[in-house]
């Protein structure tokens, strides 16, 4: 297992998916919930920042 960086240029005949409670279903859409995802995760740095600042954008 690994994440989508660790695992390029690897062959592989079946590929998995996890996906935790941070992905949601509304209306047919596929959203994400920001809160959820890890604090440590550096991907949504300065998510929290926007969410006070611009809650509708965040």
């Amino acid at each position: 297992m690994g994440c989508i960086h660790t695992s390029q240029d690897l062959e592989a005949d079946y590929i998995g998916v996890i996906v935790g409670d941070v992905f949601l279903v509304r209306d047919r859409e596929i959203v994400t919930e920001g809160l959820k995802l890890s604090r440590i995760d550096r991907s949504v740095r300065g998510f929290k920042n926007l969410l006070k600042q611009e809650p509708d954008t965040a």
